[in-house]
């Protein structure tokens, strides 16, 4: 029998001879009951103080171990940089691809993964305004999947960024890896769709050699 049920015992023990003890004074108040009841009521205070130290200890050692699970996974994000995640470009341009898929079949895949958030790793074409002459106009950046990096014609894609990420944006040059988070979004054309990623952010760049 573990040590926390035995005393778990005890103290109904202690209960139900206080209470019969109670009940002796009250038939015989001459009896001289009171010094063992408050022993009784001392030993069960101290056994609730004591559970209410270790419950805190625990609570204690839970948070404590959360804290380090956190710092724990902020370090492995420190030293594991952000890659990829949701569906790939490529399984996106797939999808959406005539000659893999029937038009019905296109249009639910459409359906199915518009406004889905993504992380794509991407080399950068150019960055331009979508209006030349409107400075509040949102910013281009034609980019290609870096899967494609070496073919000869790649698929050239569309992040849209808002207007208010331009510094980010400044540094970046043609070339340069980058890697864009936004959501997935669609244009239907002549019966066929494109890819554009909408709501883009810059997460991170590098230059190149």
């Amino acid at each position: 029998m573990e040590l926390k049920e035995k005393v778990k015992r005890f103290e109904v023990f202690l209960v139900l001879l206080a209470i019969l003890l109670a009940v002796l004074w009250f038939l015989n108040p001459e009896g001289n009951y009171e010094p063992i009841l408050v022993l009784i009521g001392l030993i069960i205070t101290f056994f609730e103080v004591l559970r209410r130290r270790a419950t805190s200890r625990g609570e204690i050692a839970v948070q404590g171990l959360a804290h380090e699970a956190q710092e724990n996974n902020n370090l492995d994000n420190a030293l594991n940089p952000i890659q990829s995640s949701g569906i790939s470009i490529e399984d996106i341009l797939a999808g959406i691809d005539p000659q893999n898929y029937t038009g019905i079949q296109i249009t639910q895949f459409v359906k199915r993964n518009s406004g889905i958030e993504v992380v794509w790793q991407v080399k950068v074409h150019n960055i331009k305004p979508a209006f030349e002459h409107d400075p509040e106009s949102d910013l281009y950046l034609v980019f290609s999947p870096e899967s494609q990096e070496g073919e000869s014609f790649p698929e050239v894609i569309v992040a849209v960024f808002n207007r208010c990420f331009e510094g980010d944006l400044a540094a970046i040059s043609s070339g340069d890896k980058a890697i864009i988070k936004g959501r997935v979004s669609f244009s239907e054309l002549a019966g066929e769709y494109s890819l554009t990623l909408k709501d883009s952010e810059l997460v991170r760049f590098s230059k190149i050699a």
